[in-house]
């Protein structure tokens, strides 16, 4: 999503979305996401839908020239 979009809550809108339809038509029963550590923006995207941190794995992911730790957060179906 371009910059000049961001903080208009469309990412927020657009996983909400996901998510009803994953649990709703798809059945799921678990859905996780994960994120560059550096960018809080994306977490709390994933936090504001009720997801819930359940792990960081450390320098996992070689990006331009350093090692990035990824955050990975979960959410369970409990309506299924």
């Amino acid at each position: 999503m371009g910059e000049e979009y961001w903080g208009n809550g469309f990412a927020s809108e657009a996983v909400k979305a996901l998510l009803k339809l994953a649990f709703t038509e798809k059945q799921y029963h678990k859905l996780f996401a994960r994120c560059f550590q550096t960018n809080p923006a994306s977490e709390k995207v994933l936090q504001k839908i009720g997801m819930e941190k359940e792990g960081v794995l450390k320098e996992h992911v070689k990006k331009e020239d350093r090692f990035e730790d990824l955050v990975y957060y979960g959410v369970i179906n409990r309506n299924g």
